[in-house]
């Protein structure tokens, strides 16, 4: 979810050794800011992160991120953002 003034993303490492979450963020900043020179620079220094402990918790992370246009009056329902989507579906075992 891509706010005027922030991103949401949902992730799951696709390794067992995985990388620091502050390390991974940097990565992403840096492949953003190169790709699309407005964003270089654009972006906080620190990041805030959430483990998702069961399915039931990244649902309702999920529903609370999906209302954040709504919330901040952008649209009158979230599913109008045009700056939401996915890559993959995050499957719960």
């Amino acid at each position: 979810m891509l706010m005027p003034d922030h991103v949401h993303l949902f992730c799951v490492p696709g390794v067992a050794e995985r990388p620091p979450v502050q390390r991974w963020v940097g990565y992403w900043k840096r492949l953003a800011g190169k790709t699309q020179v407005a964003l270089h620079g654009a972006f906080q220094e620190d990041c805030w992160d959430t483990q998702m402990r069961d399915r039931g918790h990244y649902e309702e992370k999920l529903a609370y991120v999906r209302r954040n246009p709504e919330r901040k009056g952008l649209v009158r329902r979230g599913e109008q953002w045009p700056y939401r989507g996915k890559v993959f579906d995050i499957v719960w075992l």
